[in-house]
């Protein structure tokens, strides 16, 4: 059955809510997150109220199987942004597979998408991501950069950014 992508849309916000927890990478041979995480204003943030502006992600699915998701989110407010925070106009996106489903192409489809629509409508994406999270790879064959190197516990979180747009002259982000 072929995998289709369909928005995601602000009824959604539960099995977003799902998908975000499956994209919070814990490294082999450490315990899994408690879903209590769900509930950290930090981590909460990147479902919570789904279908503000700037909202924007797609999940897969094949039938009437969610098999992952990827999705963006402008951060207006500084204070209240995400890990991958670089600007209130450069969106950040997370995304998640499903376990069983992994290397089989899907985050490439999903990636491209939002690739795809970002560079619509953006001057650059952002995101974060653990440095011993396979998908770090994924992000670079796609052009994302590292532009941060924050230290965690299980080595260093991942501030990337892929640019769509040239610098503007005397713009201080360097887009």
């Amino acid at each position: 059955m072929p995998i289709s992508l369909v928005d995601i849309q602000p009824p959604d916000e539960t099995l977003l809510v799902e998908m975000l927890f499956l994209a919070l990478h814990v490294p082999p041979g450490y315990p899994p997150f408690s879903r209590e995480i769900l509930r950290e204003p930090e981590i909460a943030r990147y479902a919570a109220k789904w279908g503000r502006p700037g909202d924007e992600g797609v999940f897969a699915r094949e039938g009437d199987k969610t098999l992952g998701a990827a999705w963006m989110r402008l951060w207006p407010e500084p204070a209240q942004a995400g890990y991958g925070f670089i600007a209130p106009d450069i969106p950040e996106l997370s995304m998640a597979v499903l376990p069983e489903r992994r290397h089989q192409g899907i985050g490439t489809a999903l990636l491209g998408e939002m690739i795809a629509r970002a560079g619509l409508r953006h001057p650059a994406l952002s995101l974060s991501v653990s440095s011993t999270n396979p998908a770090v790879h994924l992000y670079q064959r796609f052009g994302f950069q590292i532009t941060a190197k924050t230290p965690d516990p299980h080595g260093f979180s991942y501030t990337m950014i892929k640019r769509f747009r040239q610098a503007v002259e005397g713009d201080a982000r360097g887009r």
